[in-house]
């Protein structure tokens, strides 16, 4: 029983030594101790030794008082440890926190694209005789998807570009308090992360309403092609309606005049097609002579 206190005794010296250590470590105190006496000494009285060794142990003792001052250190210095502590381990599971988001993201749109190409693609397409679906189909649906990832990232750019600008801002803010000798409290930073959160939550409707702009945009754009068609279809149509109501049925003896020449000249063909085969059958039973002149002639 008395070795178990005297053990607990000698384990609270020795913290309590290695808190005085810290703290002189700290502050760099450097303490003087009292000078031993000669040797010639030794052979006085024991107890006058005796009375001035104990003065000696009062002396290096340390008083309630400087024993406070110490642990209050030493606490500071644990709240300072804990402090930082916290910090570094909620980074860790601030990043933790966002690789798990990430993960669920990524997991969400696997299962919605799979669920989307099995509903557009596979049970829209699919063809019982050749146990295969439409290439087409497949090729429509991916860029679909892609322009889908291309509007999510055009979207995260301009929020990453406006955080940045926000940060820089911050930044600024905060290196003009630096420089003007302000002291940011901690109700300071609460007050940035009102305002930050604020803001933010800003910056994210104003994204969702330049996204609906653009599908607005898109959508109007479209309807504008449609009207542009429309016009130039009904163009057409009016065009044609002129030219069919600007026509005019020629007269019936028009008709019979156009018929009559038509065949006339049709029997003039003939006869000068007879004329023409005549005058080479003629050519061809002249003598050879005879057409060897005629040429030179």
């Amino acid at each position: 029983m008395r070795l178990n206190f005297t053990s607990k005794i000698i384990e609270e010296l020795e913290f309590e030594n290695q808190m005085m250590d810290r703290y002189i470590k700290k502050f760099d105190i450097k303490i003087e101790l009292p000078e031993e006496a000669p040797a010639s000494d030794t052979n006085r009285k024991r107890s006058r030794s005796r009375s001035r060794g104990a003065v000696q142990d009062r002396t290096l003792k340390l008083t309630a008082e400087q024993k406070c001052t110490i642990a209050q250190v030493e606490i500071e210095d644990y709240k300072q440890d804990m402090a930082a502590l916290k910090a570094s381990s909620e980074k860790i599971i601030d990043g933790y926190k966002a690789i798990i988001e990430e993960a669920d993201i990524q997991l969400k749109e696997a299962k919605k694209f799979t669920y989307d190409f099995e509903k557009e693609v596979i049970k829209a397409s699919y063809q019982e005789r050749f146990h295969a679906v439409l290439a087409e189909r497949v090729m429509r649906f991916l860029e679909e998807h892609i322009r889908g990832r291309d509007t999510l990232v055009e979207q995260l750019r301009l929020k990453n570009s406006t955080l940045k600008i926000q940060k820089k801002k911050l930044m600024a803010q905060l290196r003009q308090k630096e420089e003007m000798g302000e002291v940011l409290h901690e109700v300071d930073f609460e007050q940035l992360k009102i305002e930050n959160s604020i803001f933010l939550a800003s910056i994210d409707a104003k994204n969702h309403e330049l996204l609906r702009l653009k599908l607005t945009a898109g959508r109007t754009l479209q309807v504008v092609n449609a009207y542009r068609e429309k016009e130039q279809v009904e163009a057409a149509t009016a065009k044609l309606k002129q030219l069919i109501g600007d026509y005019r049925v020629p007269a019936a003896f028009a008709y019979v005049d156009c018929v009559r020449n038509m065949r006339t000249l049709r029997r003039k063909e003939k006869i000068h097609e007879r004329k023409v085969a005549i005058a080479k059958v003629g050519e061809a039973r002249r003598p050879t002579s005879e057409r060897s002149c005629w040429k030179k002639a």
